[in-house]
């Protein structure tokens, strides 16, 4: 291999050494390199002994790329054995060994001798038209489409571009004859599937082809062949739609069936196993006693599918390799250098501009930044990084005194944590710009500018745009029927979103990109409904907001289009259970509060609608469409732009916080305290459609330094006590409710039954206006009209009314007349 090597370095050789162009050269070139070739998928492969595999890979993919006709050479040997038993090395590594050390070595090795075969303009001439052979074939089975299984090789009147007898000539494709047994494997792969991912492997490798290397000959190839359907189904299995299963019927085959199906598998062969007797061969078989594959398992195949369509940047990068000298004192893995590359420029920029490195606060406003809750990270545990890291002194630093983190610790905390979290390597890397192959996004799709500072995007929109940006500009490959089906599964996605959760949003937004998704769409809301209420749906509600994020920030002329089906149902009559959008079926879980008898479950499934609302209101396309239709979720208006407080579950927003304090924060006992107003006020509520609700409300203490005002009245046959109070429901805005409060219960609560709300009157915030009331869930039109008055009128109604009259005595401060705000 080094002499191969050798005789093509552009060095100066020796007068009577033969030429690269030297015919007698390129022979013996090629005779080494399929014998060496030969040896090592037949042999070395197979031996117990396989240290320096890393080494052959390398050098055996070298030659295979710089030396087109060996490469050629080998795949035309490759194809040949695609119709053997014995010898067929693509079955043997992709469906067969039980080894993955070895079936990842062959893998690499068949894709490049295939990204460097399909650069001859011979083999690419010859791979276009297998490919043309390919689109007749499908336009012929079209019309039986969904009645019969689809071929996996050409058949018919273009069985000869597969025949290996004219492959030297031209005639025919070797990359298809192999692109076609590829399409072979996936049929049977649901009973392989613990081999599977170097299958996929395999087709990611041969889709991340560069386009200057004729990569889009090799996608539009595997496209043809309908390997990304076929992988599709193989994820989703017995979810797949009608179509697709009786299309594809190996590849969707359910796992309980393959699992029927599965040979038996047994430990390697005594005779390969170490001499000491004491060692187990590594056999992934061994450490994976899974029955069915999880998300995990299928990395590849989703970043395969990514490539295939046309989407860049979707190949993980490693985060870490082995290091190269290993010692007492030095760890067993190191940084890769790109991914070094990567955090060294996160941690330029999560560093103060006159600091030496992170501090405390630092550290946990960068968590935070990440994604973390600054409660979920305690002080001891930031404490714990400085003293386990590297840092450097304060000196210099304005003054201060600490110690702060230094690049090397910040780095060897990566280092660390890459391999026992990877996912959440990625995810921070993810949300400062970075990639899944960890190049960076433009700072077009990644930052906005407000108030004269610069911000980052969240990761949904900043996807979104960087996507749209590359499909514009790069030629996407045209995705069939029957992919477009599969890509509508909810299932796919959710998947996708367990395994890494970047990959899966670049993966649905290339993949939804100029697409209505109108199907997806609906089988989303139909999972979020359907969705078990306890810790066992927490997966599912985090990859459907996952879903709705992207495809509300997906940059297209479908955009408005979809975030409309997403939030409200464009069809009558439909059941909750049948896709009713979010807004139509949180009104649903939300209805099912005036009920006395409603259960836990109900509330519990209308709070989670609530929280997807209020993470998809973070988006800025949600956010203005939202402003343009507040009646459709006016009722809801408390809930949505609120967070929890503590265990009353008060409803405040405050993301206005300075140096992490609170200006209105309170306890409870100060919230009732009251304001220094007249004790005889009184609300007079008229003109409401829900007669109940009219009437005189008379002053009952303060609630968030305001009056509260009750009235007692009959709903649905029960004795209640209406209220008529302000809330905090924002920043910085405040909104009047005529609801009824649970007795014992705080108001302000999801447990309040509402009516109707109002904004403040910012000339008289303390007070409830006139006009400007709106329906909520409970109310009906017409809104109240509200007047403030002031008086000693001891009438019975004003008595009967008072919650707690006790003897029925009446105030005896002074009249002072009515007032009215407006």
């Amino acid at each position: 291999l080094g002499l191969c090597r050798l005789s093509r370095s552009p060095k100066k050789r020796d007068a009577g050494q033969p030429s690269l162009t030297d015919t007698t050269g390129q022979t013996w070139q090629c005779a080494i390199l399929d014998m060496l070739l030969s040896f090592f998928l037949d042999v070395l492969l197979y031996s117990a002994d396989r240290s320096t595999v890393n080494t052959w890979v390398k050098m055996l993919s070298e030659n295979l790329t710089a030396d087109r006709e060996s490469a050629r050479h080998f795949v035309h040997k490759l194809a040949n054995k695609t119709k053997t038993v014995s010898g067929n090395w693509l079955r043997t590594y992709t469906s067969d060994c039980p080894e993955a050390e070895a079936r990842s070595a062959a893998v690499r090795i068949f894709a490049s001798a295939l990204t460097s075969c399909v650069v001859s303009d011979t083999e690419a001439s010859a791979l276009q038209r297998w490919t043309d052979a390919w689109k007749e074939q499908r336009t012929e089975f079209k019309p039986n489409l969904g009645s019969s299984a689809l071929p996996t090789s050409l058949e018919g009147k273009w069985k000869e571009m597969e025949s290996t007898k004219s492959m030297a000539t031209g005639g025919s494709s070797s990359i298809g004859i192999v692109v076609s047994y590829i399409t072979r494997l996936f049929e049977v792969a649901p009973r392989t599937w613990k081999y599977n991912n170097e299958l996929c492997m395999l087709v990611r490798d041969l889709s991340n082809a560069s386009i200057e290397a004729k990569g889009d000959y090799l996608r539009a190839a595997l496209s043809v062949a309908q390997i990304p359907e076929r992988m599709i189904c193989l994820v989703v299995r017995e979810k797949a739609p009608p179509v697709l299963r009786a299309s594809f019927p190996g590849s969707s085959v359910s796992f309980d069936v393959a699992e029927t199906q599965v040979r038996q598998e047994t430990n390697a062969s005594a005779h390969l196993l170490p001499l000491s007797g004491n060692q187990i061969m590594p056999n992934d078989m061994n450490s994976r006693g899974a029955a069915s594959p999880v998300a995990s398992d299928f990395v590849a195949l989703f970043e395969a599918l990514g490539r295939i369509i046309g989407m860049k940047g979707l190949v993980l990068e490693p985060l870490v390799a082995e290091a190269p000298e290993q010692g007492r004192n030095r760890p067993g893995f190191v940084l890769t250098e790109r991914a070094r590359e990567a955090l060294t420029v996160v941690f330029k920029e999560a560093c103060g501009s006159n600091q030496p490195g992170l501090g405390q606060q630092d550290i946990e406003a960068y968590l935070q930044k990440c994604g973390l809750d600054s409660s979920a990270v305690p002080p001891q545990k930031i404490v714990e990084i400085l003293t386990k890291y590297q840092t450097v002194s304060s000196e210099g630093a304005k003054g201060t005194t600490g110690s702060y983190l230094s690049l090397q610790g910040f780095l060897a905390y990566y280092r660390d944590m890459a391999q026992t979290d990877d996912s959440r390597v990625r995810s921070d890397l993810h949300t400062f710009g970075f990639r899944p192959d960890l190049s960076r996004r433009s700072p077009e799709t990644r930052i906005f500018t407000t108030g004269g500072r610069d911000q980052l995007m969240f990761s949904a929109e900043s996807v979104a745009k960087d996507v749209a940006t590359t499909m514009q500009s790069d030629v996407a490959q045209d995705m069939s029927e029957l992919a477009l089906m599969g890509l509508d599964v909810f299932l796919l996605y959710q998947y996708a979103y367990s395994a890494c959760e970047p990959l899966a949003e670049y993966l649905l937004a290339t993949t939804a990109y100029e697409r209505d998704c109108n199907s997806l769409i609906v089988n989303t809301l139909r999972t979020i409904y359907n969705a078990p209420t306890s810790w066992a749906g927490n997966e599912i509600w985090g990859a459907a907001t996952m879903v709705l994020k992207i495809l509300s920030s997906i940059e297209d002329d479908y955009k408005r289009e979809r975030i409309s089906a997403i939030m409200q149902t464009t069809r009558t009559g439909m059941a909750p259970d049948e896709g009713l959008g979010l807004l139509g079926a949180a009104k649903v879980f939300a209805g099912s509060r005036s009920a006395h008898n409603y259960s836990a479950d109900m509330q519990y499934s209308y709070e989670r609608y609530v929280e997807i609302l209020k993470e998809l209101l973070k988006l800025s396309p949600i956010y203005l469409w939202m402003s343009e239709h507040r009646a459709l979720w006016s009722w809801m208006e408390r809930d949505l732009f609120s967070t929890d407080d503590g265990k009353s579950q008060r409803r405040t927003y405050d993301s206005g916080r300075r140096d992490g304090t609170d200006e209105d924060e309170e306890d409870d006992s100060r919230m009732y305290e009251d304001a220094p107003r007249p004790s005889n006020e009184k609300i007079i509520v008229s003109k409401a459609g829900l007669a109940e609700i009219n009437g005189v409300y008379v002053r009952d203490g303060s609630f968030e330094k305001a009056g509260k005002y009750v009235k007692r009245a009959k709903w649905k046959g029960n004795d209640e006590v209406f209220s008529l109070f302000r809330c905090n429901v924002s920043n910085n805005t405040k909104h009047w409710y005529i609801s009824i409060v649970p007795a014992g219960v705080q108001p302000g609560t999801n447990t309040d039954i509402d009516f109707y709300s109002a904004p403040v009157n910012h000339n008289n915030p303390d007070y409830p206006p006139t006009h400007g009331w709106t329906k909520a869930q409970e109310g009906e039109h017409p809104p109240p009209v509200v007047h403030v008055r002031e008086d000693e009128t001891d009438d019975a109604s004003i008595r009967n009314n008072w919650p707690n009259n006790g003897n029925g005595d009446s105030s005896t401060d002074q009249d002072r007349g009515t007032r009215m705000y407006i």
